[in-house]
């Protein structure tokens, strides 16, 4: 078994869930508060070298400097983190949907399980779950949600609620098959992450990154931040590379990219036909704005444009003119990220560093979704040492099998007015919709566009909504020319 102590393991996580849930215990005295600590810890993180003489030392100090928390939160955060961790990498639960119904669902799921574990209980009150759901850092549930009632991954009787199949999967695998690495620091930062123990291969999955902060609740902290990061293979050294594949992410942000280099272009070149297919994406500013454009040579033919990106709109080439999309309800208004970060999604928070070698001028760093599979997918990427901006980048689709190469050329010396030439005269075209709603009512929406006065904007709703010149949805909608101002009027009502 990887736990440790598992009786003094479990006398520790039970006192917290007792205060947790109100049930009345008496609170420990601080020197009781540093050991249940240690001892948790010492359960939690079973690779950890920390000892529990170390930690009570570590929580007088943190005493001394800081009373920011109340006593016991370092249980509470320890539980917290380790079923975030749980659920992100056995549910696929992610940083960007864990307040999501279902990501809440599978959070709570993992907690009761690691409770249990450590009560020998079944399940644990339903408001104990309600108010775990506002610790995650969300507004939490009033009530337990009809779906969660109706799961047959939970059971709700007698005012307690319970996941048997999380409680059953977690005995099968903790000790046995993994186990947790997890440190709460005194600041509230917190990391969490399972470390796999599969015949003869050990490797990490990914970390959780956590920053708790104080709560008066019924929880003693709450989460107010989650970062997950890719994690490595056991005795691999991540200091070349700053410690985490996330530096080098940030390193590579396009904002940092044009802040030094013109221009940057990612050629992708693909090996699945004889005559090799690749695609061109050069990025760079014009006149203040994010701008690219993208070609493309299919089978070693001819290379074309596919389009061009000015700010946030895509423009393309129809068989007549300039075409370009617009989002009129502004249902992707939140995903502006997508530009800058077009090199660094490229690096996976979610693989595993299975190596990190130094090349003199270059680092290579191998990353595989499937660390334990001897034919797993592998990316493998050069950075330039001083910089750590990418270089090259290989996907394998399988271990010997070479898919795709992307180089990466910077300070191209474009010259942007070659592609945006059009955009010296303007016009402005406005969409009028009017919405009809489930419940009857109608909802108008009106977005101004600027464009090039020899394109034309295409609308682009959330559901299928039909064109007209006039008010009344009485002149079908034509394509007015180029050069004038015009207004679209649209509606989603048939007929």
């Amino acid at each position: 078994m990887m736990i440790k102590n598992k009786k003094a393991a479990a006398m520790a996580l039970l006192m917290a869930v007792c205060t947790l849930a109100g049930a009345g215990c008496d609170k420990a005295d601080t020197s009781q508060e540093s050991e249940s600590s240690a001892a948790v810890t010492t359960a939690a993180a079973s690779t950890g070298e920390q000892t529990a003489a170390a930690q009570t030392s570590a929580a007088e100090e943190a005493a001394d400097t800081s009373d920011s928390f109340s006593q016991g939160w370092e249980d509470t955060a320890s539980l917290m983190a380790q079923a975030i961790d749980l659920s992100v990498n056995i549910s696929e639960v992610t940083e960007e949907n864990y307040l999501s119904d279902e990501g809440i669902f599978f959070i709570t799921g993992w907690y009761q399980a690691l409770v249990n574990r450590a009560n020998g209980e079944t399940g644990i009150p339903a408001e104990e779950a309600l108010a775990f759901a506002q610790a995650l850092g969300g507004s939490g549930y009033d009530e337990i949600p009809e779906y969660w009632k109706s799961s047959e991954y939970c059971e709700i009787s007698e005012e307690r609620i319970s996941f048997p199949r999380f409680t059953e999967e977690l005995d099968e695998m903790l000790g046995i098959t993994c186990s947790f690495d997890t440190a709460v620091n005194y600041d509230g930062t917190a990391q969490s992450r399972l470390i796999y123990h599969l015949d003869d291969l050990e490797f990490a999955s990914y970390i959780c990154n956590m920053v708790f902060e104080p709560s008066e609740s019924v929880f003693p902290c709450r989460l107010s931040t989650l970062e997950v990061t890719a994690s490595a293979a056991s005795g691999v050294d991540l200091s070349l590379i700053g410690g985490s594949i996330e530096n080098v992410r940030k390193k590579n942000s396009m904002t940092e990219l044009l802040g030094l280099y013109d221009s940057l272009q990612l050629k992708d070149i693909y090996y699945y036909d004889e005559g090799g297919t690749y695609y061109r994406t050069v990025y760079f500013r014009h006149n203040g704005e994010n701008a690219l454009v993208t070609f493309c040579s299919e089978s070693g033919g001819e290379e074309y444009m596919m389009g061009r990106q000015l700010g946030d709109i895509w423009y393309y080439e129809s068989d007549e003119r300039m075409k370009c999309d617009i989002d009129v309800e502004g249902i992707y208004s939140e995903e502006s990220g997508g530009y800058d970060e077009a090199v660094s999604c490229r690096l996976s928070p979610y693989s595993v560093i299975t190596s990190v070698e130094d090349k003199g001028d270059t680092i290579v760093v191998t990353t595989s979704i499937e660390p334990d599979s001897e034919t797993g997918m592998l990316d493998v990427y050069t950075l330039d040492k001083d910089t750590l901006h990418i270089i090259k980048e290989e996907f394998y689709y399988e271990t010997d099998l070479l898919y795709c190469t992307t180089e990466f050329t910077f300070n191209m010396g474009v010259s942007s007015d070659d592609y945006f030439s059009a955009w010296e005269n303007m016009r402005t075209v406005t969409f009028i919709y009017d919405k009809c709603k489930p419940d009857g009512t109608t909802e108008r929406i009106t977005k101004a566009v600027q464009v090039p006065s020899v394109c034309e904007p295409v609308p682009f709703c959330s559901s299928e909504v039909y064109s007209y010149m006039d008010e009344s949805f009485t002149i079908p909608y034509e394509y007015p020319g180029d050069g004038v101002d015009y207004t679209v009027y649209l509606t989603n009502a048939a007929g």
